[in-house]
């Protein structure tokens, strides 16, 4: 299953989706995903369509796909892709999506390429030829494959011909029969206006389960929205950025404990492994724990550069214990690491489940082993992660039922073990005693990262964000007294030191200070509703020693 020069083919594509990419006017500027990996997630789409259940050859036809695309995939995941994304027939009578940013890159003056050289788009068409010729180049493929994949290579150059790239008579031309209503007569049509045949695409909802028609969306003022998936390119969808608007997210949902608002499956539009390595480094503080994040990332990299050259690959355990005080972003570094570990092929899906106690331990007999699994269920393909995992021993001496909790949990821990990832996180001593105290968590957790308490500066960089983001402006003197009352908290902290859920609680009681003192004027500007004050920084015991000064 070679074809020579393929690799080389895809090769030359992706320099040539790099060149339009700089090019905003061609490739937007803001879009969440790179030609690069939208052509190969074309790609992949497109191979997914020529598969065919239940052949001899699909073992090999996965390795072809990871070689020639660059892809970590496994069966799993590629039938999973062609179950949820491969089942609308009107696929192989469409051109690609990226095929349009090379077509509009070859009709730009600026990026034309010479008489002498051949045409971004048509060679990217023939790339998709070659790619799906090697796929399918099997002794029992079937003939109705081999058509699919003549008729696909059709629409494609009757659009390239449509286009004015090349001339009818360079074209191969899909019988009229074949070819889909919109393109019948003879010729694929191209346009930077939607047609209004092509208003509707149907997609899968992973959230039903079902597949759902929306709007279809014209090349002008497109993006490009990754959506949660199980392969490693992701699914997504093309969108106006207007249809953001309205929008509204609930809180308060997703916490299986019940603690915290925010959402636990992974719905959120997926990163690169880069961008998330960005998003890692963009953290205020915690310069410790990114070495230690980053540890782990080069680890797991060479370890499946290794599986992938052929050598053995070392069994290792990646479930993690964070310790540290509260506040200190073990939650946060928790919930990054879970989009990490899909990028790199780790876990399968990257949602991201938070329990405490609350939501593993019942109060009968029995009932705890089957909340445990249920949680357990939800969070395969992830990372479950167990906040103040130490209470789950507390009581162990009288009949509570946390213990349960824990043998549920290293069960599936080994039965799930390539598929499932926990992390324990509470205090350092309880944590080192919880671990200790069974020899079950104590050979699967061997790997701790310690987050250590932020200092003065960082938390001012913390409040100063909390302002930001919630659309508040400080004068230089709120902002004084800000710096000096953290500074003071840090220089005065007892154990159990709360960091940045103490910055929280200060930011939301300066906010409830600020609207006390406007509320009473009739006459409330905007920069009354967005600017702190000297003396809304000031905590209660010494507000009465200020006047206003600002």
């Amino acid at each position: 299953m070679q074809i020579k020069n393929i690799q080389n083919m895809i090769a030359e594509c992706i320099t040539y989706a790099d060149d339009i990419s700089e090019n905003s006017s061609i490739y937007p500027a803001d879009a969440r995903m790179s030609l690069k990996d939208l052509l190969r997630y074309d790609m992949m789409v497109f191979l997914g369509y020529l598969y065919e259940p239940g052949n001899s050859e699909f073992p090999d036809q996965i390795e072809y796909i990871k070689t020639n695309l660059r892809m970590i995939l496994s069966e799993e995941k590629f039938l999973t892709l062609v179950e949820q994304k491969c089942s609308d027939t009107r696929f192989l009578t469409e051109s690609p999506k990226s095929l349009t940013y090379f077509i509009e890159a070859d009709r730009d003056p600026s990026m034309r390429a010479t008489n002498a050289s051949v045409a971004k788009s048509k060679f990217v068409v023939d790339t998709f030829r070659k790619l799906g010729e090697g796929f399918i180049a099997y002794d029992s493929a079937k003939e109705s494959t081999k058509q699919a994949l003549k008729d696909y290579v059709g629409v494609l150059n009757a659009t390239l011909n449509s286009a004015g790239i090349v001339t009818s008579q360079q074209t191969s031309i899909l019988r009229a029969g074949d070819m889909p209503d919109h393109m019948r007569g003879g010729t694929a049509t191209f346009s930077n206006t939607a047609d209004p045949e092509l208003e509707t695409i149907t997609s899968f909802d992973e959230r039903t389960g079902e597949f759902v028609t929306k709007k279809a969306i014209n090349i002008s003022g497109r993006n490009i929205q990754k959506k949660a998936a199980t392969d490693v390119s992701e699914f997504l969808n093309f969108k106006k950025e207007e249809d953001d608007e309205g929008k509204v997210f609930k809180r308060g949902e997703g916490r299986v404990g019940g603690r915290r608002g925010r959402k636990d499956e992974s719905e959120e539009i997926d990163k690169s492994l880069d961008e998330l390595i960005h998003d890692l480094q963009a953290l205020i503080g915690l310069g410790s724990v990114k070495e230690d994040v980053m540890h782990l990332i080069n680890i797991i990299k060479v370890r499946k550069l290794r599986e992938m050259r052929g050598y053995k690959r070392v069994e290792m355990s990646f479930h993690l214990v964070f310790t540290g005080n509260p506040g200190t972003g073990k939650t946060t570094i928790a919930r990054l690491l879970a989009k990490i570990y899909k990028q790199l092929g780790l876990v399968s899906k990257g949602q991201f489940i938070e329990v405490d106690r609350s939501g593993l331990v019942d109060h009968f007999a029995g009932g705890t082993a089957l909340k445990t699994t249920n949680v357990i269920n939800r969070a395969i393909g992830g990372i479950l992660f167990i906040d103040e995992a130490y209470t789950l021993t507390h009581n162990k001496d009288s009949g509570d039922y946390g213990q349960e909790a824990i043998d549920t949990l290293l069960k599936r821990m080994e039965d799930d073990r390539d598929d499932f990832i926990v992390i324990v996180a509470g205090y350092t001593d309880e944590m080192t005693e919880f671990i200790e105290s069974n020899p079950g968590l104590k050979s699967r957790f061997n790997k701790y990262i310690y987050f250590p308490d932020y200092n003065s500066g960082e938390l001012m960089e913390i409040f100063k964000y909390m302002c930001k983001i919630n659309d508040y402006i400080l004068t230089q003197s709120a902002a004084d007294v800000a710096e000096a009352y953290l500074r003071g908290m840090t220089e005065q902290k007892i154990d159990n030191f709360a960091n940045a859920r103490l910055v929280r609680n200060y930011f939301e009681r300066c906010v409830d200070r600020q609207a006390t003192r406007i509320i009473a004027d009739e006459n409330i500007n905007d920069d009354d509703l967005i600017t702190l004050l000297r003396e809304d920084m000031v905590e209660e015991t010494t507000a009465a020693q200020l006047t206003k000064n600002d």
